[in-house]
């Protein structure tokens, strides 16, 4: 495998996971669409919360499954790119890739995802307003 095949296969990938994104954000929508209802209306039963609240995690687990393989490919990646710099040269942006930390980034989608469900579970369990 040379480093311009490594990279044709992590941009297939790319495209791949950024559509699978796109449908996690209409999910996340959708979950606030109906924690919104939930919120609004007086006599909502505790079976439609449950429903709610199952939909919103699981969607959650999505998200953050589908964040963290984007982080897990930089990371198998980079273990490409660094047996590719063993027999030959690399480029200084696979070099990058290698030395790539996702302490932060890993950090940082737990807290998206779980801003997104605690405001959606919020509007959930939520008393009416009057």
């Amino acid at each position: 495998m040379t480093e311009q095949d490594a990279w044709t296969l992590m941009a297939a990938y790319t495209n791949n996971n950024a559509l699978y994104f796109l449908g996690n954000i209409l999910a996340v929508w959708l979950g606030f669409r109906m924690a919104s209802r939930i919120a609004d209306t007086h006599d909502t039963t505790i079976t439609v919360r449950l429903l709610a609240t199952t939909y919103c995690l699981c969607v959650a687990f999505f998200m953050y499954s589908g964040l963290s393989a984007s982080l897990a490919m930089i990371d198998d990646f980079s273990w490409v790119f660094s047996q590719l710099s063993n027999t030959r040269g690399i480029s200084p942006i696979s070099q990058e890739i290698v030395d790539f930390d996702a302490t932060i980034p890993t950090i940082m989608n737990g807290l998206f995802v779980f801003s997104i469900i605690a405001y959606q579970l919020i509007w959930v369990w939520k008393k009416p307003s009057e």
